[in-house]
């Protein structure tokens, strides 16, 4: 959310009609153990959107895992208060 992670790596390509669209970034209620962030530490909250403007395979960002869909991420517009929100897997609709 701070906007230096530009790809989001994803083994599943996501529908056609959001590519373009503005989606909501999710902080899970567990963690990966990756926390670096201190906006990292918190948990099942809606943290802000960021703009899904392509999906590749060939992404040169650092960010970038072989063998994955590079979600290509910009704009980041981190929300004042996070919102808390019961999150699903995969993609899903949230209204703010």
């Amino acid at each position: 959310m701070v906007g230096r992670k530009d790809v989001e790596n994803r083994t599943w390509l996501p529908p056609t009609d959001v590519i373009g669209e503005r989606i909501a970034i999710h902080a899970a209620l567990t963690s990966d153990g990756d926390d670096i962030e201190p906006m990292c530490q918190m948990r099942g909250v809606v943290l802000g959107t960021v703009l899904l403007v392509d999906v590749i395979e060939d992404s040169p960002s650092d960010w970038a895992q072989p063998g994955h869909y590079h979600w290509v991420l910009e704009a980041p517009h981190i929300f004042t208060l996070p919102v808390p929100v019961r999150g699903q897997r995969m993609l899903w609709h949230w209204t703010p």
